[in-house]
Parts: C-alpha cells; sequence; structure tokens
C-alpha cells in the first residue's frame, strides 16, 4: 500500500493508504495539504458532513514529471480541488435540459477530486492523449474523478478518512476504450479545457443565396443569372473552444459520453465542405456553391477570374460561412447559467460491434467525435448540428449589384466580401465596400449601414424582377431577410423582435413568452426573418390593381407606413410617445409632408414645443415614410410604361426595340434619381414590415409572401413558417 501524507490547516498531519498500483500511487503522490480547512481532526466524521466546494489542496509528487495512467503527463505544476455533493445539491451535474441526470438521492452523497495542470506544448500535440478533444497549448486542463457513496437503509456513511482514501485510489483519467469499459457504476469523469473537436461530415448547411439590383445603377436584364435560391453545402464541422467532456455509466451496460460547452464561453466554426460541388474553382469551396446556384451551367466555362481574386471571395466567404455558423450555433447552446451539453451520446456496451465501437470511443477521446453518427448501439441524446438542421438555419449570402454587371466575370472580380455582426454576408462592390466596412476585422461589416443598403437595394431588384417577369423570367423570387444576433440582449431587443414578428403573423409560444416577462437580459438571442417574393408578390409592391397597371396612392402607401412605424414601437423606449402622437395624427403628417423640410419642422404647431431629441426622431421616421413611399409612387408609372413597352412590341425581342429601350432608360433614370434623393436610415425591421403590408394589401392579392421566423433565447427556441409561395403561373403583370 502507498501512503498519502495529509495535512490542514492547523498543520496536523495524518495519512491515508491507497492501493499501490492505483494511477495516483504509480505517478508517486506524496501528500495533500489542505490549507484552508482543520480536517484532520475531523477525519472520524462521516464524509456527507463536510462541506467542500472546490476547496483548493496542494499536491505534492516525488518526481517534478509524472503520469495519471496513460493519459495525464504531468510536467511542472499541479493543483488539486476536492467537493463534496450531498442531497442538497440535488444533482452532480448542474440541471440542463438535455442530459441524464445524476440525482443525489437522501441516502447517498458524491465525492470529487480535480487535476488541473497546464496544457504543454508537447502534450497538445501528442496523439496518444485521450480527453475527448485536441487541446490547446497552454491553456488549463482540469481533470476530475466523482465517486459514488450510498448509504442504503440507514447504513452507516463512510468516515471523511476512508472516503477520501478511496476518491484517491479511484481517481483515474481513462484515455482510452478499454479503461472507459473498466469503469464502474458510481464512478463519473469529467475533463475539462480549451481544444477543438470534429464533428464529422454529417452537416448540410443551407444557403440562401439572393443576387440583388444596385439602386442607381443600370439593369443588365440579358445577364445569364440566376433569381433567389435556397441551396446547400456538406461538410465536416469543427468547433473550437473550452469544453468539458463527461462519461459514466448509466447502467451495467449503458454508458454516457458527453462533450459540453462551458457556461459563459463562444465557440469558434469550422466548416470544412465535401468535394464534389460541381465546380472546377476550389470545388470544395462555398464560392463555388454559390456560383453553381445562381449561374447556369453554360456560364461557367466564359468565368476569368484574377487568381488573387479568386482566393479572396473564396476565403471571405469561408471565414463568413465559419462565424454564421459558430453564431448559430452558440445560440442554439447557449451555456448560460450552466455547462451545456453540445454532443451526447448513451453507448449500450453489450451491444454491436466491439471493435467498431471501441474505435468509436477512440476517435472520440481524441477530438473526433463523427464515428458514433453511424454506430448502431450509440443513442443520440443531443447533438447541435441536429438541432441546426431541424430548425433550418440558413447562411444568407447576398450578391449586391449582380443584376447591374456587364458579366459575371467582372462582376466577380470587382467584389469583396462583408459580414455584418449578425451573420448577414455580402459580397459587396469593392468601392462600396469601403463605406460600409467595420474596419475592426477584414470581412467585417458596419450592420446599419448594410441593413439600409439592402433595403433600398431590394426595392431596386423588385423592379429589375418585374422587368425580368414581363420578358419571360417566370420563377423569379426574392428574398427580403432580418437577421439579429446578441450575445447578450435587453428587453428592448426581444421587444423588437417580437413586434416585428408579429406584423408577420407569429406569436411566440407560452415558454418563450414567460420567459420574456420573467426577466430584463437574455443571453444568445438570435432573430432571424425572412420574406419571399415571388413574381406576383413584386408586382403588387408597386402596384393596387396589377392587371390595369394602377399605382397605389401616395396617401395609402402614408397609411401603411405609418401604422408599421407604430406597430413595431415599444411605447416604454425613448421619445416613443411624441413619435407615436405624431404618426396618428392626419394633419400633423399633413403639415410634415406640405413642409417637406426637417429642419423646419419645429415650426408646426404641434411639434414646435418638443425636445430636440423627440424632434429628430419623428423627422427620422417621416424620412423613412417620405422615402420609401415616394420610391414605390415614381418607380410606377415608368415600370408601367416599360411593360407596355413589351406588350406592344411585335419584335421577337422585345429588349431590341426602340420603345423597350427609351422606357427602359427612362426607368433607369428614375432609379438614378432615388438613389441621390433617398437619405432614409431604413436600419431596422420596418423595410420589411412595410414591403409585407403592401404585398398582402392589393386588391385581389392571391397569396403572400411566404415568411420563416426562427427566435432563439437563452437555449429556447421557436421555429415557424408561414407556408410555401403560391405557385407562378405566369409571367406576366
Amino acid at each position: 500500500m502507498a501512503n498519502i501524507s495529509i495535512s490542514d490547516q492547523l498543520q496536523v498531519t495524518a495519512s491515508v493508504s491507497i492501493s499501490d498500483d492505483s494511477p495516483l500511487a504509480l505517478a508517486q503522490l506524496k501528500n495533500l495539504s489542505v490549507s484552508h480547512l482543520p480536517i484532520v481532526g475531523d477525519f472520524a466524521k462521516p464524509i456527507d458532513q463536510f462541506t467542500m466546494d472546490n476547496v483548493e489542496v496542494g499536491i505534492g509528487l516525488a518526481t517534478p514529471s509524472a503520469s495519471v495512467g496513460n493519459s495525464l503527463a504531468i510536467s511542472g505544476g499541479l493543483n488539486a480541488a476536492l467537493s463534496i455533493y450531498t442531497p442538497k445539491d440535488k444533482n452532480l451535474f448542474d440541471d440542463e435540459d438535455f442530459a441524464p441526470a445524476l440525482a443525489i438521492h437522501p441516502d447517498e452523497c458524491w465525492a470529487g477530486l480535480c487535476l488541473k495542470a497546464t496544457v504543454q506544448d508537447t502534450l497538445a500535440a501528442s496523439a496518444a492523449n485521450g480527453f475527448g478533444m485536441s487541446l490547446t497549448a497552454g491553456s488549463t486542463l482540469a481533470a476530475t474523478t466523482f465517486v459514488h457513496f450510498p448509504y442504503p437503509g440507514g447504513a452507516p456513511m463512510p468516515a471523511f478518512k476512508e472516503g477520501l482514501a478511496k476518491l484517491l485510489e479511484d481517481f483515474s483519467v481513462p484515455g482510452t476504450p478499454a479503461q472507459m469499459r473498466a469503469v464502474p457504476v458510481g464512478i463519473a469523469h469529467a475533463v475539462e479545457a480549451t481544444g477543438s473537436i470534429s464533428l464529422g461530415a454529417s452537416y448540410s448547411v443551407p444557403l440562401t443565396i439572393s443576387p440583388f439590383a444596385t439602386l442607381g445603377l443600370p439593369f443588365n436584364l440579358a445577364l445569364n443569372a440566376g433569381p433567389s435560391v435556397v441551396a446547400s453545402i456538406e461538410g465536416s464541422v469543427t468547433l473550437e473552444g473550452s469544453f468539458i467532456v463527461r462519461t459514466y455509466r448509466s447502467s451495467d451496460t449503458k454508458f454516457v459520453i458527453g462533450l459540453y460547452k462551458k457556461q459563459e464561453t463562444t465557440l469558434s466554426a469550422t466548416l470544412t465542405a465535401s468535394a464534389g460541388v460541381g465546380l472546377e474553382i476550389g470545388s470544395t469551396d462555398i464560392l463555388a456553391k454559390v456560383l453553381s446556384a445562381v449561374i447556369p451551367d453554360a456560364s461557367l466555362d466564359d468565368l476569368h477570374l484574377d487568381e488573387e481574386q479568386q482566393e479572396d471571395l473564396k476565403e471571405g466567404l469561408k471565414q463568413c460561412a465559419n462565424d454564421g455558423i459558430a453564431l448559430a450555433l452558440n445560440a442554439c447552446c447557449t451555456a448560460s447559467d450552466s455547462d451545456e451539453a453540445a454532443v451526447i451520446y448513451e453507448l449500450d456496451l453489450s451491444k454491436g460491434d466491439m471493435m467498431v465501437t471501441d474505435a468509436a470511443i477512440a476517435a472520440a477521446l481524441h477530438g473526433d467525435w463523427s464515428m458514433f453518427e453511424s454506430l448502431p448501439n450509440a443513442t443520440p441524446i443531443r447533438h447541435i448540428l441536429r438541432d441546426l438542421t431541424k430548425r433550418n438555419h440558413k447562411l444568407n449570402i447576398n450578391l449586391l449589384g449582380l443584376y447591374n454587371a456587364t458579366s459575371i466575370t467582372d462582376y466577380l472580380n470587382s467584389t469583396t466580401v462583408l459580414q455584418d455582426e449578425h451573420g448577414q454576408i455580402s459580397l459587396v462592390d469593392k468601392i462600396a465596400a469601403k463605406s460600409l466596412s467595420a474596419g475592426t476585422t477584414p470581412y467585417a461589416a458596419k450592420s446599419d449601414k448594410l441593413r439600409s443598403v439592402l433595403a433600398r437595394d431590394f426595392i431596386a431588384t423588385a423592379t429589375y424582377g418585374a422587368c425580368s417577369g414581363k420578358l419571360g423570367v417566370a420563377a423569379f423570387t426574392i428574398h427580403q431577410s432580418f437577421l439579429e444576433y446578441h450575445a447578450k440582449a435587453g428587453i428592448g431587443n426581444l421587444k423588437s423582435q417580437t413586434a416585428l414578428a408579429k406584423i408577420f403573423g407569429f406569436s411566440l409560444n407560452s415558454e418563450l413568452d414567460s420567459l420574456i416577462s420573467s426577466r430584463t437580459t437574455f443571453t444568445q438571442n438570435k432573430f432571424y426573418l425572412d420574406a419571399v417574393y415571388d413574381l406576383p408578390c413584386v408586382y403588387r409592391l408597386f402596384y393596387q390593381d396589377v392587371n390595369a397597371h394602377t399605382p397605389y396612392l401616395k396617401e395609402t402607401l402614408d397609411s401603411i407606413g405609418r401604422q408599421a412605424k407604430r406597430d413595431l414601437l415599444d411605447p416604454a423606449a425613448t421619445n416613443s410617445m411624441p413619435r407615436l402622437v405624431a404618426l396618428r395624427n392626419d394633419e400633423t403628417w399633413k403639415a410634415m409632408n406640405d413642409c417637406g423640410n426637417v429642419t423646419k419642422f419645429g415650426t408646426i404647431p404641434s411639434l414646435s414645443r418638443l425636445q430636440s431629441t423627440a424632434l429628430g426622431a419623428i423627422s427620422a421616421d417621416w424620412t423613412d415614410i417620405r422615402c420609401w413611399s415616394d420610391a414605390l409612387l415614381k418607380i410606377a408609372p415608368a415600370l408601367s410604361t416599360l411593360l407596355t413597352a413589351v406588350d406592344q412590341s411585335k419584335s421577337p425581342n422585345p429588349q431590341a426595340d426602340p420603345a423597350f429601350l427609351a422606357a427602359h432608360k427612362k426607368l433607369e433614370g428614375v432609379l438614378k434619381q432615388l438613389s441621390e434623393d433617398t437619405k432614409s436610415a431604413f436600419g431596422d425591421g420596418w423595410p420589411l414590415a412595410v414591403m409585407y403590408r403592401v404585398a398582402s394589401a392589393s386588391s385581389g392579392a392571391p397569396a403572400r409572401p411566404a415568411v420563416e421566423m426562427d427566435i432563439s433565447i437563452n437555449g429556447k427556441s421557436q421555429s415557424q413558417n408561414s407556408g410555401q409561395i403560391a405557385k407562378t403561373k405566369s409571367g406576366a403583370a
């Protein structure tokens, strides 16, 4: 037997004995020092009467370098901690919604010993260690063994001395399948460290790819590019961050192995696309998938991309896609109040092929968890990639200005990639990108400015769609989306999101509604809204009566815009009440329209006594509505002229007809003037709300735009879909 010296706060010393072949004895453990508690004098007390929560323990080894089992190599400093868990703790691990709970009943307790060491470069690079992840050099590794102490039927609980001896003797860091199989019921293990893990090639990433026309630039109606599409790319996902790997037997034959995201940490993700996505241009990158989705095969041979530019686009899309996936994963796995399971399986060790099962366990211990996916005796309890798939999380990729490009090659050679803080990814003209770039990282965009551009360009793209639809592109669709993400959100963020969702006919379920009502701060909040406009919906944006090409009245559009503003306002927010009063008051609104100059709004009697901040907010509301309404009112007659020119053309190619060319030029002039006159910020969800209501207000509207909503708060989520868009029978207007 190996004798371990124990000293305490009063410098009283005693010893406990453990088996010579136990891992800590083989590591030549010599002493433990509990400097904060006088425990030696109480060695005879029952172990469950000690209050120990991660109590620091000094640890001494006979040699500066040692190994605990064949996994934990120790070199240099080593720290330890003791904990005792009693029925008042309810569960051994933090209570969470996914993993099977290890409940602590009235007739039992658990004790835990944690060893902490710094991960050395040689250890991180070694293929021999098995901790459930590839370790990051320089980080702290904490390995804990938990031992169960039952005392059923009033049997005496062991004294602290005997309990400590058993805890020291049973301590291990199982790093092989054989060691995992040897762990009995009543022993649990946890390893906490920073590293990376691979989840395998099981994730299909949905992509919403949306070409846009830029407001103010000429259209290229002859461009061989498709409309908005939903595609996907298969790939393997690697996660990096702070993890906890927990293992224990849930029965004599069942073994639980789980990967947990450590609370209050953020994961990063890397997607490695599978081969065979259909293009020679980097056949395993997202750029290839984007191009193949919107460009017919016939155009691909004509692409001549500058090599440096091609690499920039590939790298930009790759980094932004990784950030978008990480954002979704963090929203899905909040780990705000406790460690939360990211991946957890229960293995039936009595079934299946033992060699295959052990190969999967060995791979997971070294950071590759993908083999569990196909293991017949492995039951998935949670897998965050599956959760993302169920919620149909999409990466939004906007191709700004594609419909204005002279050619696909010219477009790709002149653009760069930007992504805002909420996850929207856009290909943007390099010159325009200078004003949109946040400058914090190579591809970071200013969220408010990018949203403003997307809102304005949606109007231009709808106009392009109406033109191309008349020319025979019946399957034209546009996606207008709103994406918002906050690692930490306030009640104001949630009120804005729920108000926007309500406009589209969505209401939160009772669980989310109760959550929002019970607190004012939240974590990992993600809100996504996507409206899909088919060709009939596009025409209804411009015409009260589509068949007669009857445009909306200015008063009608103003009323729709004002109502949408009112519905989105939180009455408790700063300046909301004076804004609501102005938006409701027809006389005040007419006075602002008649004045037309926001710098003179203070002379309007109903506004003259307002503070400057309130007056500024009202002026911004008026500017938003005026710019939006004027855009639709000015585009509609010019668009009608072009549509009529197509109807009246006798040429097999209407685009060559002089009347069409004149109408096209007139329409481009209107759009150019609008781009110069538009002063609206368009930075929030109002553009989505007001466009949706206009498309739904047209007389005889056969169907509203199809809308998808996904919201997550504190790990709770809800996804809804308003239904499929109506199939387009004809592109005629």
